[in-house]
């Protein structure tokens, strides 16, 4: 989906959006409440104001989430409001909070353009969880990311695939016991 994201303004703002969905795994409703005002491009912190049950999240994203957000923002502009907005004909900003149905439309138009199997945007959490279990974050870390108030919550969006299994099956070593 990354790759379907053009040059063009709403190529880059999809990308930008699509990599805070992915290297935070925040909700759909959590992302588009960010605001310019929450997220500091210096350090990666970002501010997740509108999560589950009225709670508020921070969170610091990766080098790739901050470069694809300052693509974004150097066509946003530095006006205060939403940081994801919509683009419209001629690829004008209109600075107003982009809606949870653009996002699932933009995700949509995304993947369709690299010929894969449409997604929700609810998929990215489930994503997000089976990547860094994959690459060895404990449930704990992983639960928290996600503002996961149960660990069972959080163990039910890890998807172990059947290579997985075998690394770890391979891993195991069994004492023998020598014949006499």
């Amino acid at each position: 989906m990354f790759g379907a994201c053009d040059d063009s303004p709403a190529g880059i703002r999809d990308r930008a959006l699509f990599a805070v969905l992915y290297s935070s795994g925040g909700r759909v409703s959590a992302v588009v409440g960010v605001d310019l005002a929450d997220y500091d491009p210096t350090t990666g912190d970002i501010l997740f104001r509108r999560v589950k049950r009225d709670k508020q999240q921070r969170d610091q994203l990766p080098l790739g989430a901050r470069d694809a957000i300052a693509a974004w923002l150097a066509l946003r502009g530095a006006a205060p409001g939403a940081l994801f907005c919509p683009v419209i004909a001629g690829g004008a900003v209109k600075l107003r909070r982009l809606d949870r149905r653009s996002v699932h439309a933009a995700i949509q138009r995304r993947c369709a353009q690299a010929g894969i199997r449409g997604r929700s945007a609810h998929d990215w959490r489930h994503t997000v969880a089976t990547d860094l279990d994959a690459r060895g974050v404990g449930l704990r870390t992983i639960q928290a990311k996600l503002g996961h108030a149960n660990l069972s919550t959080t163990q039910r969006y890890v998807h172990v695939d059947a290579d997985a299994l075998r690394r770890a099956t391979d891993m195991l070593i069994v004492p023998t016991i020598a014949k006499r």
